[in-house]
C-alpha cells in the first residue's frame, strides 16, 4: 500500500427491526386530529395577516415616496414652505373657476351682409366689427340669399349669434335702405328680430375727440326699457342686445379693461308709432384731479323694430308693427315729400333764371326814354346852328 492511501470500509447492510404492535386508543386519535386542525387554521390566519400588513406597508411606502417626489422646498418670506412640483391646470387658479364654462366668455358673433349696400353701410359694419371682439365677418352674399341658408353659414363658423345686414332699393332716392336681422341660433334657435337702420353716422364721419382701447369691455346702459307699454317686447329686445353687444370676462381677443359705454335708448316715435332704439358709444376718460367724463366716439345709428320671428331666421311672426304707418312706407313718404320739396326749390330757381333772361331781352328790345330825350336835345342844337 502506498502512503496516504486509505482502505475503504464496506458499507453495513440495513437490518429490519420488527416492532410489536401496540394497543391503539380511538379517543386519543380523535383528539390528535382536532389539535392538528386547530394548529393548521391558526397558521393560515397568521399568514393572511402577515400578507395584509405587508401590502399596507408597501402602499404607505409608495405614497410617501410619491409625496417626496412631488414636493419641493421654496423660500418664501424667509420661511420654508412646501409647494407641489406638478402645478395644477390654470382653471383651478382662475377666479371665475366656480362658474360654468358657458359663463367664461361670449359666444362667437357672425356679421354678414348682402351685396348692394353703400359705402356708409360698409363703414358701419367695420365699426361694429372693431367694437365687438367676439365678432367675425364673412364675404358678401348675393342679394337673393334666402334666410334659410343663414343658419348653415353660422354653423360653419360655429357662431350661435348673428348680425345680418340686407338692403332694399328705394323708389325715390338713389341710396338703398338698410335692414338688420339679429338672431340667436343655439342652443335653442330663436327668436329673430328685424330692424330698419337709419340716421347712420360712422366713426370716420363724426371724427370725435374721444378714443377707446380696442378689445376692451363695455358697460351697457339701457334707457326706457323698463315698464310702460310693450314690456314683453322690451325685455326680449334687451336680452337680445345684451347677448350681442355685451362682452364677458374671458372672451377671446378681449382685454380685461372697461373704458367704453354703449347707450341704448328706447324711444316711441309718435309720428309713425314705431319702436326705435338709439345707439350711442362713449369712452370713459379719467384725468388726475377731475371726475370721470364721457366723450362720444361713434358710431351712431337708430334701430327701428319691424317684426319678431319665433325661430332662428324662420318661424311664425310673433310681433309686427301694425299701428299707424309701416316704418318702410313712412320713410318712403318722408323721402317722397323731401323730393317734392327739392323739385319745388329747383323749379323756382329755374323760373327766376328764366324771368331774369326775359327781363334782359325786353330791356334790349324796348328803347330807353332817357335816350330819346338826349336824342331830341341834340337834334334841336343842330337845327339852331
Amino acid at each position: 500500500m502506498k502512503k496516504g492511501s486509505q482502505r475503504k470500509r464496506p458499507a453495513k447492510k440495513a437490518t429490519k427491526v420488527e416492532v410489536a404492535p401496540k394497543d391503539v386508543d380511538p379517543v386519543a386519535e380523535e383528539r390528535e386530529v382536532e389539535e392538528n386542525e386547530e394548529i393548521s387554521n391558526d397558521i393560515e390566519s397568521e399568514g393572511m395577516a402577515e400578507d395584509t400588513t405587508e401590502s399596507t406597508e408597501t402602499q404607505n411606502s409608495n405614497q410617501s415616496k410619491n409625496k417626496k417626489k412631488n414636493k419641493k422646498i421654496y423660500n418664501v418670506d424667509r420661511g420654508q414652505t412646501e409647494v407641489p412640483r406638478s402645478i395644477p391646470p390654470k382653471h383651478k387658479f382662475d377666479l371665475d373657476s366656480t362658474t360654468s364654462s358657458s359663463k367664461k366668455g361670449n359666444s362667437k358673433l357672425l356679421i354678414l351682409a348682402t351685396r348692394g349696400i353703400t359705402h356708409r353701410h360698409r363703414h358701419l359694419i367695420k365699426d361694429l366689427n372693431t367694437l365687438l371682439p367676439h365678432s367675425t365677418t364673412h364675404p358678401k352674399l348675393p342679394h337673393n340669399t334666402s334666410l334659410s341658408e343663414i343658419p348653415d353659414l353660422c354653423a360653419l363658423h360655429s357662431a350661435p349669434l348673428l348680425l345680418f345686414f340686407t338692403s332694399s332699393p328705394s323708389p325715390t332716392v338713389a341710396f338703398p335702405y338698410l335692414h338688420l336681422w339679429t338672431s340667436v341660433l343655439s342652443p335653442i334657435p330663436g327668436p329673430s328680430i328685424k330692424f330698419n337702420i337709419h340716421n347712420i353716422h360712422t366713426m370716420e364721419e363724426m371724427r370725435m375727440v374721444g378714443n377707446g382701447l380696442k378689445g376692451s369691455r363695455p358697460i351697457l346702459s339701457f334707457v326706457g326699457f323698463e315698464g310702460g307699454k310693450d314690456s314683453v317686447l322690451k325685455e326680449l329686445t334687451k336680452e337680445m342686445l345684451i347677448q350681442i353687444f355685451g362682452v364677458k370676462k374671458g372672451t377671446k381677443r378681449s382685454q380685461p379693461f372697461i373704458d367704453k359705454v354703449y347707450q341704448l335708448s328706447w324711444i316711441d316715435d309718435k309720428k309713425t308709432s314705431g319702436k326705435t332704439i338709439w345707439f350711442r358709444c362713449f369712452s370713459i376718460i379719467e384725468e388726475d384731479g377731475k371726475d370721470r367724463e364721457l366723450r362720444e366716439i361713434g358710431p351712431r345709428f337708430v334701430m327701428e323694430i319691424e317684426r319678431v320671428l319665433e325661430g332662428g331666421m324662420s318661424g311664425e311672426v310673433v310681433w309686427k308693427e301694425e299701428k299707424g304707418i309701416n316704418s318702410e312706407t313712412s320713410r318712403m313718404s318722408r323721402e317722397r315729400l323731401m323730393a317734392q320739396k327739392r323739385a319745388r326749390i329747383v323749379g323756382r330757381k329755374r323760373q327766376r333764371e328764366d324771368g331774369q333772361e326775359k327781363d334782359a331781352a325786353v330791356l334790349k328790345t324796348k328803347p330807353d326814354k332817357m335816350d330819346l330825350v338826349f336824342d331830341i336835345a341834340t337834334k334841336k342844337r343842330k337845327l339852331s346852328k
